[in-house]
């Protein structure tokens, strides 16, 4: 419905409209909402999985301060060991460092060669620290770690890579690309449905007033069931064309019961002037005078009927008006017309 709209001056008038207008709203509010939905899901679930990492390191950094209380560096290189044989990818970070900074225990040295450990070591001691993150020198990958200290005065590092976390958000964010393309291009579909529906009783009022100012007066705004403001516009329009249909048939009416008045005594003043004009040539005087009478007084007659109808006609203003004038007129010329002949006449019988 919008191939219309695809040259360059169809496109800048439609962006005049109301109509382009709501589809940008319509759009814009669907597009916004999608992705703030997604940036939401995206922030709970980075907030779930670094939570439960973090409670994985802490469990597990109690466990093996647990099992160094109890059988020492034995005891604690036994159960890393067990854990390394299980079905996990990347091993836990675990680091025992001794009283004097010196490294006593890494697990799986070979993983951890890419970050720098030695930033660990002057501030290892503290039992209330938060987990620490730390990058790589290329910046590719992470590691998160928690600390405790022993009661020999060694302080126990446990922690573990974040590059699962980030290859579970780097899914999320390519799906969220993946996505906002036919969003967007649902949102625009689904906005210049709405719009399209909402401005279709204004359009039909434009059309019906199209039509009225060609002539057509039977013409109306098709209702709808919406039962909605425009609905109740359309209502009182058509009450108002048919008000209107109503008073210009009745103004029709009247001028058509007008002109009919005019047309009989003006037939018959043309008929009386042909039989004046005769009786004349024949010297026919008394006839002509009494032809002479019936004239006057039959165009008086039908001018004060037809005035008296104009006057009832309060419908047409103006146009009333300008009947009484004119046959007042009428009347007056005819009188004035008639009267001196008769005189004269008169006299020259007397």
């Amino acid at each position: 419905m919008f191939l219309k709209y695809l040259s360059l001056k169809n496109f800048i008038n439609l962006r005049k409209t109301i109509t382009f207008r709501l589809i940008l709203w319509y759009s814009a509010f669907f597009i916004l909402s999608t992705s703030f939905l997604f940036v939401l899901a995206y922030f709970l679930l980075s907030s779930s999985v670094r939570r439960k990492d973090r409670e994985e390191t802490h469990q597990k950094l109690s466990e093996y301060a647990a099992q160094y209380h109890a059988g020492g560096i034995e005891a604690l290189k036994n159960e890393v060991a067990l854990e390394g044989r299980s079905a996990r990818e990347d091993p836990l970070f675990v680091r025992l460092v001794g009283p004097r900074s010196t490294m006593v225990f890494l697990n799986a040295p070979e993983h951890w060669k890419d970050f720098d450990l030695t930033q660990f070591d002057g501030n290892s001691g503290n039992r209330d620290e938060q987990p620490v993150y730390m990058q790589t020198r290329d910046r590719e990958k992470g590691l998160e770690i928690e600390s405790t200290v022993l009661s020999d005065g060694s302080v126990l590092q446990v922690g573990q890579s974040t590059e699962e976390q980030e290859a579970l958000l780097e899914t999320f964010r390519e799906v969220f690309a993946g996505f906002m393309i036919p969003a967007i291009i649902l949102g625009i579909g689904g906005g210049s449905f709405l719009a399209y529906r909402a401005m279709r009783p204004v359009r039909n009022l434009i059309l019906t007033i199209r039509s009225v100012s060609t002539g057509r007066m039977d013409a109306r705004v098709p209702t709808s069931q919406t039962r909605d403001e425009l609905h109740e516009l359309v209502i009182l329009f058509n009450s108002m064309l048919e008000k209107i249909e109503t008073l210009i048939k009745g103004m029709h009416g009247s001028l058509d019961a007008v002109a009919h008045d005019l047309r009989t005594p003006l037939a018959r003043l043309r008929g009386t002037a042909v039989t004046l004009a005769a009786a004349g040539r024949s010297g026919g005087v008394t006839t002509a005078i009494t032809y002479e009478e019936r004239v006057g007084t039959s165009i008086c007659d039908s001018a004060a009927r037809t005035s008296s109808s104009a006057r009832a006609t309060s419908r047409l203003g103006a146009t009333a008006a300008r009947i009484r004038q004119t046959l007042d007129g009428i009347c007056v010329n005819t009188i004035v017309f008639t009267s001196p002949k008769r005189f004269a006449r008169r006299a020259a019988t007397g």
